[in-house]
């Protein structure tokens, strides 16, 4: 199929962020053994035409994951097509964001207040407090420097990690959200969270796949 033709054809999703059109079915139950070769055809950016692209202008750890990918998920295909939107496929699968506090839960049962309040704000699901403590040691095991010996107090923030609705959030709903995350919470300073959350892209990868 011609990029064109790609462009206009109708796909089937196979998991988030890659679409697939099967042009041969597989004769037999798919094996540790078995491979897929990938051949980038082409891309498509925003409103322009497909276009041919090198396939160093795809990640060179893309074909390695997509044969992965395609080995847990596509099993009943020996060859087709894939559009790829790598926005999508990079977009974290459990939505979550952080609430910054300022100041420390001294009173009892005061986490348990806020989370409870959290969680009543359409949108959020659950709610977990994160010790300034704790995200210390988060900091220190991912190879970060200590300033223990230059700072007397650790300058994290507590915090609350919140998990949100699975649905099509925009930048906006996340401003409204953190508006009324500090109208409930008095000592929450920043909400934040992946960009990644609600960034959208009309740009795509399209590979021919091949199973041997």
């Amino acid at each position: 199929m011609t990029l064109e033709n790609l462009q206009k054809a109708k796909w089937t999703n196979l998991t988030q962020g890659i679409d697939y059109i099967s042009i041969q079915k597989a004769s037999k139950a798919i094996s540790e053994k078995d491979s897929f070769i990938l051949t980038l055809k082409g891309a498509k950016r925003g409103e322009a035409d497909p276009i041919e692209v090198s396939i160093n202008e795809a990640s060179t750890a893309l074909p390695d994951f997509l044969s992965n990918t395609l080995k847990e998920h596509l099993t009943k295909s020996k060859a087709g097509y894939l559009k790829i939107n790598l926005t999508e496929l990079l977009k974290p699968s459990s939505l979550t964001g952080q609430v910054y506090m300022t100041g420390d839960y001294t009173e009892p049962f005061s986490f348990s207040k806020d989370s409870a309040i959290l969680i009543t704000i359409p949108g959020i699901l659950s709610a977990s407090f994160i010790s300034k403590e704790h995200a210390k040691k988060k900091y220190l095991t991912d190879g970060n420097n200590d300033w223990s010996k230059v700072l007397d107090e650790n300058p994290l923030p507590n915090a609350i990690e919140v998990t949100l609705e699975n649905k099509n959030w925009t930048k906006e709903s996340l401003d409204k959200l953190e508006s009324t995350i500090k109208e409930k919470i008095a000592i929450a300073s920043d909400f934040v969270y992946p960009g990644l959350l609600f960034e959208k892209s009309d740009s795509y990868y399209f590979f021919e796949y091949k199973r041997f």
